[in-house]
């Protein structure tokens, strides 16, 4: 696949390489599923996670000094056990406790404050 380049004057260009890049920097949309009774610290450009804890809690950390404005969705799709996002690198002040299928959180990155965090309850 070739690599698409957005230009305010030209507009879309192709050329060799991957991805989207845009003036503020490359955009990923990819996913990751975590199961199970797991602790994870999340990388920076994941857009998208999926948590389906069948067998246990899932433990969630978000990085530190996250790039001002990327976004993260974190969704749960089974509600047997919680999905924890730990408070740690977020404006929180505390952990958030995602328990039903359905429910989410969309996470948004402030820079060296951290994340910030708005939750959908399923």
């Amino acid at each position: 696949m070739p690599q698409v380049v957005y230009d305010s004057i030209r507009g879309l260009i192709q050329q060799a390489g991957t991805g989207l890049l845009t003036n503020e920097g490359p955009v990923r949309i990819n996913s990751y599923t975590l199961h199970d009774d797991v602790t994870a610290t999340l990388d920076k450009v994941t857009f998208f996670h999926i948590s389906d804890p069948q067998e246990g809690t899932v433990t969630l950390t978000l990085p530190a000094n996250p790039p001002v404005g990327i976004i993260k969705i974190i969704m749960v799709i089974d509600a047997s056990n919680n999905t924890v996002i730990k408070g740690t690198n977020t404006t929180l002040g505390g952990d958030l406790t995602l328990n039903a299928s359905g429910d989410g959180a969309i996470c948004f990155g402030l820079g060296s404050d951290g994340w910030g965090i708005l939750r959908s309850n399923g």
